[in-house]
């Protein structure tokens, strides 16, 4: 056998200990980046921290956490909090054991937590709150017991808890509240035992607890559910085995139907009975009325179900249903009136379509539907009066579609629904007179479309949404006046689109509007003389289009849009629009060098020499400091002269051909510019200064 020297044992000893070394009793915070970044250098071999371990900005941008890479182990806590510009925790890779608990709060921007992915023991309670931009709690999977509690709480987009896959035990309370977007408790499958307390309130779309059916019943001494309006399906194993028991104290209140109270939760227990995960479909009466017999006991189809066939005239014997998992189709049933049958039906797990049934009057019989997990498409059927039967429902997972349904007048009966998932599409249908119903909505997942609805006259009953998840487009509705219900809106990610709405004469509801993320048209709206509704619109990130609106005259409104946020700018057959001076405009034209059409308007703004002419006649676009700039020689031939008498500081100077296109530009300082390169002809200088610009022609010989 070989024999290693003394000195090389304890060389290797030594470096054993360098790079395994305890470090930092009193503990360490970070407020800054520097410090992070520094953090190797100035502790070297610091790899095991012996104290606590804060990282908060404190108003300074801390951004990455890579310079902590080298820490295996934590001997306090580890809290993260307040750093809004903190956007995953790649850094802390090698982190494996956290003494103490560990505590992620009010981190504004943080998305995802893998970077903890090889974290496996936590000493105390996981606390995960306000973090509004989290998405996963992926990063946590090799966390198999939290001796404390864990707090997931006010973390507005997480959707489930999965993450927490592998943990099988909390010794102290769990407690989730205020998830906006919580859908179920999946990621906590394998959780078996639990300290004593269980409370889940206040999350507004959650419609499921499943994801803790394995819990020991044993280890729960109070359960407290309530508040959570989605909530549809408690029955859950380790519930109702809790319920059964009367072991401990027990508050379910204020949910949706089926979970509003233990003597609901337990009489869904009782009749729990899954089945058909294949779905089922029925094409004839007979069908529907023998199903009981065919399929006793079966309450929840964990398929798909569909109904089609003209001939099916009542859905009566399907009253024992409260659950479909899958998708539910309802269609060219020619024959229904409405859904009587149906009202213990309290859940549809994907989408929910009722297409072309040419009898349909109303959705009465869904009295009981609190939850669609798909989208819910209501199209095509041609006598549809009103949605008369979901006044329960309160969470719409995926898009909300209504179109084509000829006769449908009224759609307040979705007054309840306080969560749409995907986009929003009203389309085609003529006699709707309002979007009153549509008032519990504060936010769309995706696109906002609202086309050829003849009688809509405004868009009252958006008068709560205050965001959108894609563009707007508001098209081809005959006797829409304006945009009223659309003022809580202060930013559109995407386009925003405004096209043929022949009776509209003014913009009013995007009085809030600040950006456009992408082009904003208003094309085909004959009537329309009034934009000053976006006076307060600041950036366009795409093209401006103002097309074909014969009654415009003036495009003030559009004064404050940042002219270097319009990619391209098209202004043509406005048959009466003569004043196109406003300020955005006029700066657009002199100072970028963007595609400008502007034609076949009138005089004034018939074409891009007229505007940029009258630009600089525009009294209004100059300040009270233009009197006391002078640039001389004017006429000149090779030089001028800027001179400032005024209290303001000159930024920069623009000189700008007669077509707009910027031909010389000079930062401040400078007095005597050098034109001598600019052939004869007429030129305008614009003087960009701490406040107000002021621009002249210019001569030039």
């Amino acid at each position: 056998m070989k024999r290693i020297s003394i000195s090389v044992f304890m060389l290797l000893v030594i470096k054993a200990i360098v790079f395994s070394q305890g470090c930092l009793p009193e503990g360490i915070t970070f407020t800054t980046q520097e410090q992070i970044d520094d953090f190797q250098t100035n502790y070297p071999g610091c790899t095991e921290i012996e104290g606590d371990v804060v990282i908060t900005s404190q108003g300074n941008a801390i951004t990455d956490l890579s310079g902590l890479n080298v820490i295996s182990s934590i001997g306090g806590y580890l809290y993260i909090s307040g750093n809004d510009d903190l956007t995953d925790l790649s850094g802390l890779d090698n982190l494996t054991s956290i003494a103490d608990f560990l505590q992620l709060v009010n981190n504004t921007a943080l998305t995802n937590i893998t970077g903890l992915g090889n974290l496996s023991f936590v000493g105390s309670d996981i606390i995960i709150s306000n973090n509004d931009a989290l998405n996963g709690l992926s990063g946590l999977e090799a966390v198999d017991s939290i001796p404390g509690m864990l707090i997931i709480e006010e973390n507005d987009i997480l959707t489930d808890l999965s993450g927490l896959d592998g943990l099988t035990s909390i010794g102290g309370y769990i407690f989730i509240n205020q998830n906006q977007g919580l859908l179920t408790l999946t990621g906590l499958n394998t959780l078996s035992e639990t300290g004593g307390n269980i409370e889940v309130l206040n999350n507004y779309s959650l419609y499921s607890l499943s994801g803790i059916d394995s819990i020991n019943p044993n280890s729960i001494d109070y359960l407290g559910i309530y508040f959570n309006h989605s909530l549809c399906d408690c029955d859950v194993q380790s519930i109702c085995d809790y319920l059964a028991s009367s072991a401990g104290t027990i508050s379910i209140h204020d949910n949706a139907p089926g979970c509003n109270s233990p003597e609901e939760v337990e009489e869904a227990c009782e009749v729990f009975n899954s089945c058909l995960p294949q779905g089922i479909m029925f094409y004839h009466q007979a069908q529907i009325d023998s199903f009981k017999i065919n399929y006793p006991g079966c309450a929840e189809i964990e398929g798909d179900m569909e109904l089609q066939g003209q001939y099916i005239t009542n859905l009566d014997s399907l009253d024992v249903l409260s659950k479909v998992g899958g998708t539910f189709y309802i269609n060219n049933c020619n024959s229904l009136t409405d859904l009587t049958g149906l009202e213990n039906l309290s859940y549809i797990g994907g989408t929910f379509y009722l297409y072309h049934n040419d009898s349909l009057l109303n959705l009465s019989g869904m009295d009981s539907l609190s939850y669609i997990g798909g989208y819910l498409g209501i199209n095509s059927n041609p006598v549809l009066l009103n949605l008369n039967g979901l006044e329960s429902l309160t969470t719409i997972g995926n898009p909300l579609i209504i179109k084509e349904n000829a006769m449908l007048t009224d759609i307040s009966s979705l007054s309840s629904v306080n969560f749409v998932g995907g986009f929003v599409l009203i389309e085609e249908n003529e006699n709707l007179l309002s979007l009153n119903g549509l008032e519990g909505i504060t936010a769309i997942q995706g696109k906002l479309e609202i086309f050829n609805n003849s009688s809509l006259t405004d868009l009252s009953g958006l008068n709560s949404l205050d965001s959108v998840g894609g563009y707007i487009k508001i098209k081809d509705n005959e006797n829409l006046i304006n945009l009223t219900g659309l003022e809580g809106i202060t930013a559109i990610p995407g386009t925003l689109q405004i096209i043929n709405n022949p009776s509209m004469v003014s913009l009013s509801g995007l009085n809030s509007l600040t950006s456009v993320g992408g082009s904003f048209t208003i094309k085909d709206n004959t009537l329309l003389n009034d934009l000053t509704p976006l006076q307060g619109l600041e950036t366009i990130y795409g093209d401006l289009k103002i097309i074909s609106n014969n009654n415009i005259t003036s495009l003030s409104g559009l004064d404050s849009i940042e002219c270097n946020s319009i990619i391209d700018l098209y202004i043509y057959y406005n048959h009466s629009l003569s004043d196109c001076d406003v300020q955005s405009i006029c700066e657009y034209i002199a100072l970028t060098t963007g595609n400008a059409e502007i034609f076949s308007n009138i005089t004034g703004c018939n074409n891009k020499q007229e505007v940029a002419e009258a630009c600089l006649t525009a009294t209004e676009e100059f300040t009270n400091t233009e009197n006391d700039i002078l640039i001389s020689p004017n006429p000149t031939t090779s030089t001028i002269t800027i001179s400032n008498y005024s209290s303001f500081k000159i930024i920069e100077m623009f000189v700008c051909n007669q077509t707009g296109q910027v031909v010389l530009h000079k930062k401040a300082p400078f007095s005597t510019i050098d034109i001598s390169s600019l052939q004869a002809g007429l030129y305008f200088v614009e003087v960009i200064m701490e406040q107000g610009n002021v621009r002249e022609k210019l001569i030039v010989e």
